[in-house]
């Protein structure tokens, strides 16, 4: 049935919404369609489930484009000049979706009372028939896996979205988002077999119907396949081994037993690791290629460009062809792995899902030593237990520069394009960007907050830059090296941006 009603079973024990929800509410009175886009299984089709209940009133209609019968009804309700609220769902399943979206747009010209919300998990097929064959007349909204401010929202830690940011207590809020700590609403995505064909299916649906040819429609099962791989060996490279884990409290010194990151450093197959050279004895350069498209096309990856030295430019112009379906070169594709060019997530709850490759990767390199000690026994052990990992302490740094850049791209278009300054002497600001603002952020979150000496901003601020030291819990305006910079609690830098704003010192009272 088109109708739906809060007892539909799909809404079963979903009683929040998720922010994009406000979001469609407020883009509806100006355009006449709104597209969200996201990778599967994310909670588009819940969205719209809570709108058509939210409008049924005014004699919304969900429809699934999945389905012959709902798009019989949706033809007829276009012949008969249909005055609300349409929801289509998984709208590149249309034999022709160019021409439905001319048709609607004529429409919300004739009447304000008629609107589409879309959706589409082919993200970039999505996107394109967004910005090219929408006329300018549609709002183009990403909805990620969960975010931070969503996971405070369902689990009770603040009343609404539009609380006042400052005055929340975020503790440690962080790390459990990590592992979805007391969240009984929501579920991560299982990405198996099942996961796999459908994304398939779809992409080969959207190949078919689509005249504009992009990487992504190229891409197989088995593309898809190594691309959740390749953000296995992602995340080994961005923590390094020899970081990973904690050496066990009792042990090592009593029995002069190497550290385990001693021992990790010292195995060959540990040595000069990178992703490239995970993924090249089991991939053709060509594989690596395709899987690299389809996280970028998808919205789950970004690329990071990084400088090594400020006076000195990246010459990224190869990126392009990946963008545009063209051929790389094996030396292109290794530079994409390399300090240069970088390959991150764009929301870090991903790597919950694909943990289960690093622990396959982790556990054969340990099987391969030829002494396995009980040292190795108890890393085998703590591998088993990926909330472990997750909420390690140590390593909370790199889950907030890996949350950060990727809440800070979907403000704005993606892939996104971030760049880290470097000098000779090592220093370095972990975030730059210039859009939608030209901002700065260096990430520091441990016990012993930075100073002045240690902050670099003055290597790239020019004076227009809105520049942020994570920290903490310290909220406060300082002036290092001639630099204003706002000294902000990670947590909440990552709920501003997880709201589309940026904060500056003046609207914090600062």
């Amino acid at each position: 049935m088109a109708k739906i009603n809060s007892d539909d079973r799909r809404l079963k024990g979903i009683v929040k919404e998720r922010f994009v929800v406000g979001q469609v509410r407020k883009w509806l009175p100006e355009y006449p369609m709104v597209v969200l886009v996201g990778p599967r299984k994310v909670g588009k089709t819940t969205v719209l489930l809570q709108l058509a209940v939210e409008y049924s009133s005014a004699g919304a209609e969900y429809l699934n484009c999945n389905y012959t019968y709902d798009v019989e009804r949706l033809d007829h309700l276009i012949d008969n000049d249909f005055s609300g609220l349409l929801l289509l769902d998984e709208f590149q399943m249309l034999d022709d979706p160019n021409t439905y979206m001319h048709v609607f747009n004529t429409m919300g010209e004739q009447d304000s009372n008629f609107r589409v919300v879309i959706t589409g998990s082919v993200v970039s097929y999505i996107r394109y028939l967004a910005q090219m064959k929408g006329g300018g007349r549609n709002r183009l909204l990403h909805i990620p896996l969960l975010t931070y401010l969503e996971y405070l929202y369902f689990t009770d830690r603040v009343s609404n979205y539009n609380i006042d940011l400052v005055s929340v207590d975020y503790e440690d809020s962080f790390l459990d988002y990590m592992t979805l700590k007391n969240l009984h609403q929501f579920r991560l995505p299982l990405l198996d077999g099942s996961y796999v064909n459908d994304t398939i299916i779809e992409i080969e649906t959207a190949r078919k119907i689509s005249p504009y040819t992009i990487a992504l429609l190229n891409s197989n099962e088995g593309d898809v396949q190594r691309a959740l791989l390749l953000l296995a060996y992602r995340l080994i490279k961005m923590f390094s081994y020899n970081k990973t884990f904690n050496e066990p409290i009792i042990g090592n010194l009593e029995l002069k037993r190497a550290s385990i990151a001693e021992k990790l450093r010292n195995m060959d197959v540990f040595s000069s690791f990178s992703v490239w050279k995970a993924a090249h004895p089991s991939m053709t350069p060509a594989q690596i290629e395709e899987a690299l498209r389809y996280l970028l096309w998808s919205d789950l990856a970004l690329c990071n460009f990084v400088e090594r030295d400020i006076n000195s430019k990246v010459d990224s112009s190869f990126l392009a062809g990946l963008y545009l379906g063209k051929p790389l070169t094996r030396s292109e594709l290794e530079r994409l792995f390399s300090n240069i060019v970088q390959v991150y997530i764009v929301n870090p709850l991903w790597y919950s899902l694909v943990a289960e490759e690093l622990w396959i990767v982790l556990d054969n390199a340990i099987s391969n030593v030829d002494s396995v000690d009980s040292v190795f026994v108890r890393l085998s052990r703590t591998l088993k237990d990926r909330n472990s990992f997750l909420t390690d302490p140590h390593l909370i740094g790199n889950w907030v520069e890996a949350y950060l850049r990727g809440s800070y791209a979907l403000l704005g278009a993606t892939p996104l394009k971030t760049m880290s300054f470097q000098d000779d002497e090592g220093k370095e600001i972990d975030i730059v960007r210039g859009f939608p603002e030209n901002i700065l952020i260096e990430v520091a979150v441990k016990t012993e907050e930075k100073k002045a000496k240690d902050v670099n901003f003055h290597l790239a601020y020019t004076g227009v830059e809105k520049c942020f030291l994570t920290t903490k819990n310290t909220l406060e305006k300082v002036t290092w090296n001639g630099v204003p910079i706002l000294r902000i609690p990670y947590s909440m830098l990552a709920a501003f941006l997880d709201r589309g704003e940026i904060p500056d010192a003046q609207t914090l009272s600062c």
